[in-house]
């Protein structure tokens, strides 16, 4: 997680768009019988594209949703019955992957709440802040990632665009935060048989238009995830928001976008770190001061899911 020391303030919104990501892989792709929530889908993670309801979203025919329509009408099975299910509707290899996922995932969902102290107020308002998710922006990523597990050679494709933030500048560019989210998140996608695909297209000190006409020919076709970050150069402009929603919701993976201010800071002040691995360090772990691993059951991410919705529809975060 090591970051631009200048660009940080948006590495870590992107960290709590992977943590969002990471909870709705941990949880989601199992829990395919409930129905998107009807909930508003423009915010800060937003949906550019119109909410399909998961019947058409979602091949019905694969065994998995046969799967779920066995859970949905016999309610008194328990999510211990899954690895029965699944063998029983000939899609037993995918128990190991979303077990192997789901362990990759609550590993970094630990590293992530501890070296972030998500449980702590100023860490817990940082995480509602630039998420700022709805819960139907929430079930669209879920639906998301349960269609990418029925698909063969998947892919989850992830363009970020923006600024000099974004691009790195400072650091060397594979150390620029998209790259981070990519070696972060590719291994949990890896073991769900889906390949992250991650373009940082950003640039410094350049003008909103031409340059978001561009973000499928810089970036590839099609874009399931698109990061903007812009508000140095155009933050009150209306009109790139929706051009960028555009490119997003005509893409043929249904694509969302993560709207996010510029901002960075300096370290200079701060004092040098007395641990053998630097908290900075991509090498550092919770254990190495002593905290404990972090696991999100399912009371957390209900729990998540709830203070997000309800923060987010609190007020807009134009408001904020």
């Amino acid at each position: 997680m090591a970051s631009s020391p200048l660009r940080g303030s948006l590495a870590l919104a992107a960290l709590a768009v992977l943590c969002t990501i990471l909870i709705v892989i941990r949880t989601g792709p199992i829990l395919l019988s409930s129905s998107p929530s009807s909930s508003s889908s423009s915010s800060t993670l937003s949906s550019s594209s119109t909410v399909k309801h998961h019947s058409s979203y979602i091949d019905t025919s694969t065994p998995i949703v046969a799967s779920s329509s066995i859970f949905s009408s016999n309610p008194s099975l328990k999510q211990g019955d899954l690895r029965r299910v699944l063998e029983e509707t000939g899609n037993g290899d995918l128990f190991a992957r979303l077990t192997e996922a789901k362990g990759l995932a609550s590993s970094l969902l630990s590293l992530i709440h501890n070296r972030y102290e998500l449980d702590s107020q100023a860490g817990s308002q940082f995480l509602l802040t630039s998420s700022n998710l709805g819960a139907g922006i929430w079930d669209l990523l879920k639906y998301k990632f349960a269609h990418k597990l029925l698909t063969p050679n998947a892919t989850f494709h992830m363009i970020f665009g923006g600024s000099s933030v974004t691009a790195g500048h400072d650091n060397y560019y594979n150390q620029s935060f998209p790259y981070i989210v990519k070696a972060r998140l590719g291994p949990v996608l890896k073991a769900l048989g889906i390949e992250l695909i991650v373009r940082n297209i950003a640039q410094g000190a350049n003008n909103c238009i031409p340059y978001s006409f561009c973000y499928e020919s810089m970036g590839g076709r099609d874009p399931d995830f698109i990061g903007w970050e812009q508000s140095y150069n155009c933050g009150h402009d209306d009109a790139v928001f929706e051009l960028v929603a555009r490119i997003a919701g005509y893409s043929k993976n249904y694509g969302v976008v993560y709207y996010s201010a510029s901002g960075a800071w300096s370290p200079s002040k701060c004092p040098k770190s007395a641990d053998p691995i630097p908290y900075s360090s991509e090498e550092w772990k919770p254990e190495l001061v002593g905290l404990k691993p972090w696991n999100a059951d399912k009371a957390h991410v209900d729990n998540m899911k709830s203070r997000l919705n309800d923060y987010y529809s609190s007020k807009s975060s134009a408001a904020r």
